[in-house]
């Protein structure tokens, strides 16, 4: 159930509009005496019924697919190669006010690198593996690239990491209004 969520988030109007952030918020603003059945509708409005067949051993098999027959699951494998590796950024419902309690705690991320990529892929790794891009790029607070153009979407959940300005002419942050 959280996968809707957070797709609806992510990426707001893909595949269309029908089933963007806004309808979510609708069918989850509905008066109800019952959020259970808001739930069930969005569940049902999305579509999506083989969400309840997401598990982690099937997490680790769509990320060990190496192929590049697939493109979608290889960009996917490389996105989550770069967790594991450059910027460990994940969402989490560690903070304990999620609406879906504690089900995905940070050691979701951290096991599955291991069970992904080794276990050398660890929480020091990763940890090192940020350290290192920050060292290299410098973050956002001090980026030191050059002849770069930094696009974030405004409705991006991870613009959190964006540049958002620059010093440095030949670096360009460039806001997309409404944009992934």
């Amino acid at each position: 159930m959280i996968e809707i969520f957070e797709d609806r988030v992510q990426y707001d109007c893909l595949p269309d509009c029908t089933q963007g952030i806004a309808q979510v918020c609708k069918i989850m603003n509905m008066p109800s005496n019952n959020k259970v059945l808001n739930l069930g509708l969005l569940y049902s409005h999305i579509g999506m019924f083989d969400y309840n067949q997401h598990t982690y051993r099937n997490a680790v098999n769509y990320l060990n697919y190496t192929s590049f027959e697939d493109l979608f699951r290889a960009a996917m494998r490389s996105w989550f190669w770069q967790t594991c590796n450059e910027f460990g950024f994940y969402a989490t419902t560690d903070s304990g006010n999620s609406f879906f309690g504690s089900k995905i705690p940070l050691n979701y991320y951290i096991d599955l690198c291991m069970d992904v990529f080794g276990n050398e892929y660890n929480v020091d790794h990763i940890k090192a593996g940020i350290e290192n891009t920050l060292k290299l790029y410098g973050g956002t607070e001090n980026y030191n690239g050059t002849n770069v153009i930094a696009p974030r979407g405004s409705i991006d959940p991870w613009s959190a990491l964006a540049l958002k300005a620059s010093d440095n002419p030949t670096v360009i942050p460039y806001l997309i209004e409404e944009g992934h």
